[in-house]
């Protein structure tokens, strides 16, 4: 089993580079698999200590295996002549039948386990923990992943050597009740909120993974409990931060001590009725982040000022931040100056009015936002302009604009903007939450897009000059989507139709005929190669006018 501080993906990364082990992806999961001629050495080495009951070739078990696994199929082999005593891991595999089907383990294995190290549980279809695993002192690895158990025992917690719990997939209501006795435990798969329920969780000082912490006024759960987990890994989502009682208990977290985690979602409860704005920022300042972070969300905070840690380049590997619902926000962090940022998510920032040279930063020698790839402008009500001359932003590929009605200048755009989509209506936009944060572009890397939606004074300033930096932005553009034919008649887009060679008119149920100008317009895509039209009898009238004379 794993041992404290080990490098183990180093060790896995080494032995792939020597072709001990390759890469298989099945949908979203990855495989090492042996390769067949490492397999068969790896086997006859093994012979004496590693035995699979199931196999096609069937010859006596040695008495001096240590490590067994057993087909469901082949349950029936499993008889006292095998030196249970002895073993230290057992797995059962599936069926190696079409249909799974429901297997007994029979007694003679569940009375002589007491030497366990790793058990397999997961394929059984079990609806109880036997109670002979109470024996199993020494058991580091446990999984009944899959099975049907719905209550686990409370002996669970006296296995205190244990250091893998798989409950995937099961229905538990609850975990038993002294689960902080695991102190060994490093990995504990279970829903989130079943995670989520365990007290006095900083007992567990090497737990790697915890998807979501719920912070309360109760001292089991108190935000002081993150402070003795320094080995977490990957995603944390800690939520209800409003029950923190002093920013003194917020340090305690010591989240700048969690050089590990990539992820980070910090989550106040929407709407508070009484809010301490400066209680709310000395929290923040004092819940600083390692700077190894990949990516950040602040949600729900109602602080006015910036934590230090923003306003300099200490997240000097961010690469994705989102602020959402932070109604007391009236001037961005210097986010230009972040050297790795890619993602900017911004979000119902309700006091938010104006986005200028604040947000670029003067501390950094380089450009701000050279790495920026994806812009998202969503519900900002009071957001009126950005300030933005004078800086390319030569990376960026994505800007979506949503519900921003008092918007009235474009932000930044593309440089190379390829593709615009504006519509009337907004829509939900759900944020990424995978932790990978695939870019937008991934599926179509060539496509650099401008989404506009439900913002009439930014539509309205489209058919007024503009700069020479957003006039030079469109001069790719090749593809139009829209809900308005009369955004096709404004300077900017009506100049660049002979190049369009995608047109998509969505919703417009409204319009019944083109007219003389709108027949014009039409006429001039003459490198047009897509046209799609949601309304089917506009539809007939647009391909008749696009027909060739007999002449």
């Amino acid at each position: 089993m794993q041992e404290s501080g080990g490098h183990w993906d180093e060790y896995i990364n080494n032995l792939c580079k020597k072709s001990f082990f390759t890469v298989q992806k099945k949908e979203f999961v990855s495989y090492y698999v042996i390769p067949p001629v490492i397999y068969k050495l790896a086997k006859s080495v093994a012979a004496e200590e590693c035995f699979r009951i199931g196999d096609d070739e069937w010859i006596r078990i040695p008495s001096s295996v240590r490590h067994l696994s057993v087909h469901l199929d082949s349950l029936s082999a499993l008889d006292d002549t095998i030196p249970y005593k002895n073993l230290r891991t057992l797995i059962f595999l599936n069926s190696r039948t079409v249909a799974p089907i429901k297997a007994s383990i029979p007694q003679v294995v569940l009375n002589n386990v007491r030497s366990l190290r790793v058990l397999d549980l997961s394929p059984c279809m079990i609806d109880k923990l036997p109670d002979s695993i109470r024996q199993c002192v020494h058991l580091r690895y446990l999984n009944i992943s899959s099975t049907m158990i719905t209550t686990l025992p409370e002996f669970l917690c006296k296995l205190y050597h244990l250091q893998v719990l798989n409950l995937a997939g099961c229905r538990l209501g609850k975990l038993p009740s002294r689960m902080n006795n695991l102190v060994n435990l490093r990995h504990l798969t279970a829903a989130n909120q079943i995670v989520s329920s365990v007290t006095d969780i900083g007992r567990l000082k090497y737990l790697q993974r915890l998807p979501i912490f719920k912070v309360t006024r109760e001292q089991t759960q108190s935000i002081v409990q993150l402070g003795y987990l320094l080995e977490l890994q990957g995603s944390l989502q800690i939520r209800n931060l409003e029950n923190i009682n002093t920013p003194d208990e917020a340090k305690e977290a010591m989240l700048c001590k969690k050089g590990q985690l990539s992820v980070l979602q910090l989550m106040w409860a929407p709407d508070l009725d009484e809010v301490n704005t400066n209680k709310e920022e000395d929290v923040l300042e004092a819940l600083q982040p390692h700077e190894n972070l990949k990516r950040l969300d602040i949600m729900g905070w109602m602080g006015v000022k910036s934590p230090s840690w923003l306003e300099n380049e200490w997240l000097s590997n961010l690469k994705h931040i989102f602020l959402s619902g932070c109604n007391a926000w009236e001037q961005l962090p210097p986010l230009g100056q972040l050297p790795s940022i890619k993602t900017i998510w911004l979000q119902r920032l309700k006091m938010l009015r104006q986005i200028g040279p604040e947000a670029y930063g003067s501390g950094s020698q380089q450009e701000p936002f050279h790495l920026l790839e994806e812009l998202v402008l969503d519900d900002m009500p009071e957001l009126n302009e950005w300030l933005w001359s004078g800086h390319t932003m030569r990376n960026l590929h994505n800007v979506v604009i949503k519900d921003c009605s008092k918007l009235k200048t474009l932000p930044p755009v593309p440089p190379n903007l390829t593709e615009i989509t504006t519509a009337r209506k907004g829509y939900w936009m759900p944020y990424h939450h995978d932790v990978k944060f695939a870019p937008a572009t991934t599926a179509r890397p060539s496509v650099s897009s401008l989404c506009i939606f439900n913002c009439p004074l930014l539509l309205a300033r489209l058919s007024s000059p503009m700069t020479i930096e957003i006039t030079a932005s469109f001069g790719l553009l090749r593809s139009i989507i829209t809900d308005q034919m009369i955004i096709l008649k404004c300077p900017l887009l009506r100049e660049r139709l002979e190049l369009i060679e995608s047109l998509d008119i969505q919703d417009c149920s409204e319009i019944t005929s083109f007219s003389a100008d709108d027949n014009d317009i039409l006429l001039q895509l003459k490198s047009l190669q897509s046209l799609c039209i949601s309304a089917s009898v506009v539809a007939i009238l647009c391909v008749h006018s696009l027909q060739p004379s007999p002449e």
